[in-house]
């Protein structure tokens, strides 16, 4: 729904469809050097933009203004302890395993996966996409009573379980989901919670992964599960001076403006066009890539950002941007 009542159409429309350049990435944002003088500001100088396109060509561009909105899915957090890689968590280990092992950092579709007898499956993290996985194996485990399963969660224990319940959420789904995961983790006898535990090593030999957690104990599973979430890529970016929170990681700023909000993310809001200021003039972070590491965007919230955003854009703080959208132009 959301590509085809809003991206698509927004995409095709007269204004954006001639702008877009897709199979195009980013390999680095700097400021044009070449036009910094003892009269220039670094403000005033506009942006370089190296470019790779789909036939592996790169080129150069400018820009007075840069939106990185790059999200955070492609580049998720290691599996290890303390949020760093594991022993032997190779950039190359998923690309490397047998097209019959699972090891996945998001939520597949495990009710096309043909489980063999008797397998084991590693889940790692404590939110919502770890309890969405741990309810998909519930589901094979009712079909094949072999299935075993092991869920590490980092930190102390609820005392519900591993997931927090939020009391008359207003998502009740959401609730409901919390709640039931908590039950297996709590009560399922082809499961094994292991709170407060974390990846030390991980080995593939012999078609299995051999888990070396931070409790001494080895495992032997067949497949692996690891949703310990995601955050930006900010390697494109180096040449750069963003300030960045030490904490999630993202833009300094916005992460002061939230960081005394509310942890339910339904509560989120945008704090005003100043939070989204960077350190480098006219360039801006929004979306899921603002908020680093911290779990709590919605795309409401990004949805807030970008009319904040161009109300610096455009020197207007009166500006709305949907209100002032010609008929023919307006999307949804």
């Amino acid at each position: 729904e959301w590509a085809d009542k809003y991206l698509e159409p927004l995409a095709n429309s007269d204004l954006v469809r001639p702008c877009i350049q897709t199979h195009t990435r980013v390999d680095a944002v700097a400021r044009d050097t070449s036009q910094i003088d003892d009269e220039t500001p670094r403000s005033d100088t506009p942006f370089r933009i190296l470019l790779t396109d789909a036939e592996g060509q790169q080129r150069a561009d400018t820009a007075d203004i840069v939106i990185d909105a790059t999200g955070t899915w492609e580049k998720a957090n290691p599996l290890g302890r303390g949020g760093a890689a594991a022993i032997g968590e190779t950039p190359d280990l998923e690309n490397s395993l047998p097209d019959e092992t699972i090891f996945d950092r998001r939520i597949p579709d495990l009710s096309k996966t043909k489980l063999k007898e008797r397998s084991r499956v590693l889940v790692v993290g404590r939110g919502f996409s770890a309890a969405t996985n741990i309810m998909q194996l519930k589901e094979l485990h009712d079909r094949d009573p072999s299935i075993r399963c092991v869920w590490l969660t980092r930190g102390k224990p609820n005392d519900s379980g591993p997931m927090r319940v939020i009391v008359n959420d207003p998502l009740p789904y959401r609730e409901e989901l919390a709640r039931a995961a908590n039950t297996v983790a709590r009560h399922a006898d082809w499961l094994d919670w292991k709170p407060g535990v974390e990846v030390s090593a991980i080995h593939f030999e012999n078609d299995h992964f051999r888990m070396v957690l931070s409790d001494g104990e080895e495992l032997i599973v067949d497949h692996v599960l690891a949703n310990t979430g995601f955050r930006g890529d900010y390697e494109m970016l180096d040449a750069l001076k963003v300030h960045r929170c030490y904490g999630s990681g993202g833009p300094m700023a916005w992460a002061a403006s939230i960081a005394d909000s509310s942890a339910d993310c339904l509560e989120q809001t945008s704090a005003g066009p100043d939070a989204l200021r960077t350190t480098e003039s006219g360039f801006f972070i929004i979306g899921s890539k603002s908020y680093g590491t911290d779990p709590r965007f919605l795309f409401s919230t990004g949805l807030q950002q970008i009319r904040d955003m161009f109300k610096i854009i455009a020197q207007r703080d009166s500006l709305n941007l949907y209100a002032t959208m010609q008929p023919n132009t307006s999307v949804g």
